[in-house]
């Protein structure tokens, strides 16, 4: 919903831009919660600057969730995938 969210305001602003990579080690949090927490808040930042009509700012809070969750999840999918297989 995030990322459909970001192409609807990328294409109602006319932005070209096709997103920067985007080092996920600044957004790695060591706690789950805390990088579940600071998601939220940025998809609140987001969503309240869409319900003012400031979709630039509503980008970048989108965007700030959305890098929260990649990081999130990419750090369980290598935690996963490091742990043991039983025999």
């Amino acid at each position: 919903m995030v990322e459909k969210s970001i192409g609807f305001i990328r294409l109602d602003l006319d932005e070209e831009n096709p997103g920067r990579f985007v080092e996920l080690k600044q957004y790695a949090v060591p706690d789950e919660r805390q990088a579940l927490k600071f998601a939220l808040s940025s998809l609140r930042k987001g969503s309240g600057d869409f319900s003012l009509g400031d979709f630039r700012q509503s980008l970048k809070g989108l965007r700030e969730s959305r890098n929260y969750l990649r990081a999130l999840l990419r750090a369980k999918r290598l935690k996963r995938a490091r742990r043991p297989r039983p025999a």
